[in-house]
């Protein structure tokens, strides 16, 4: 079986830093992959709820994330 993890690129938790840190201890324990979010748009006028909150909203944290092949590449 194969694991893998997914770095931190949305919100407060995707910084430079933390990256770094899970990616070198991801190569360190010998897991197989490294995976990443993406979100393209935030919608002005959402037509559908979001269904993981109970109110619908879109979390805040979604409006910052970090470009999903850039951090690929960094990493």
């Amino acid at each position: 079986m194969k694991f893998g993890i997914a770095l931190p690129v949305f919100g407060l938790q995707a910084t430079k830093e933390n990256i770094l840190s899970l990616a070198v201890d991801v190569e360190r324990e010998g897991l197989d992959s490294l995976w990443v979010g993406e979100r393209l748009l935030w919608p002005l006028n959402p037509q559908t709820a979001y269904a993981m909150t109970p109110d619908g909203s879109l979390p805040t944290f979604y409006q910052n994330v970090l470009d999903p092949l850039v951090t690929l590449t960094f990493s």
